[in-house]
């Protein structure tokens, strides 16, 4: 997630489950007033790269397993195992989220180095990382990666001056997403099988258009307007909320 965001410790320690697209592929950042522009508390979404997104799935079920015996909601994405002072499951802190990097960083510097790895290594700190990504940004002068621009999909500014603009952007979102329900539904209705191209290309678009509406608003105004759109709840799935993520969704 650094190295797909730069973002900073404490961003990442504040980002929850709920800040998670439903098929992981996006992720909000609240980013910290000194980090936004002149001070300002912006929401950015960024792409996530494939790597990233296997990586969270791989969390996710650890994650699940940890959170198990908690009391209440478990809302935060990273939580700790339960090693030294830090109890198994709970939110972790900007100094848990350093220690377990650096404690990561040194084991894998420790087992490359044992089957004769040379010139192999991770800066020892995130911040180190998190400046050498924005300085390899800078340095290659291309603001592509993988394909994809390196820069948040979507900005949300709580600005009252911007409330109207977002506002409206919202609603745009979601009339596309009940647009690409009803699109998907009439699409399988005409075409009885699950593998032809127009009922995938529905599907892709129904995907699509729900990314966007989580973006601009949040999980649980989307599967209102998913439901309000008429699409079944065995179809959640389509649109990328598959089983995971709605029980991590619902602990949470």
């Amino acid at each position: 997630m650094v190295l797909d965001t730069a973002a900073r410790t404490g961003e990442l320690c504040s980002c929850g489950i709920a800040d998670l697209a439903p098929d992981l592929s996006w992720v909000k950042l609240h980013r910290n007033p000194q980090a936004a522009p002149a001070g300002r508390p912006v929401t950015e979404v960024w792409p996530l790269t494939s790597i990233t997104q296997a990586a969270l799935q791989n969390w996710l079920p650890v994650r699940a397993v940890l959170t198990a015996g908690l009391q209440g909601s478990a809302r935060m994405l990273l939580v700790a195992h339960g090693h030294g002072n830090y109890r198994r499951g709970t939110p972790l802190g900007r100094k848990g989220l350093i220690d377990s990097y650096r404690a990561q960083v040194q084991q894998l510097k420790t087992v490359v180095s044992s089957h004769g790895g040379k010139g192999w290594e991770l800066p020892e700190g995130i911040e180190q990382l998190r400046r050498g990504v924005l300085e390899a940004r800078v340095a290659d002068g291309d603001p592509t990666a993988q394909g994809q621009s390196w820069e948040p999909t979507v900005v949300i500014n709580p600005l009252p001056d911007h409330a109207e603009q977002e506002a409206k952007r919202t609603a745009s979102v979601f009339a596309a997403t009940a647009k690409a329900v009803e699109t998907y539904r009439q699409t399988r209705l005409e075409v009885d099988d699950e593998t032809h191209p127009r009922v995938l290309r529905a599907r892709q678009d129904l995907r699509k258009t729900v990314r966007t509406a989580w973006a601009h608003s949040d999980h649980q105004g989307t599967l209102k307007l998913l439901r309000q759109a008429g699409l079944p709840s065995e179809d959640l799935a389509a649109a990328g909320y598959g089983e995971a993520p709605l029980q991590v969704l619902e602990h949470s």
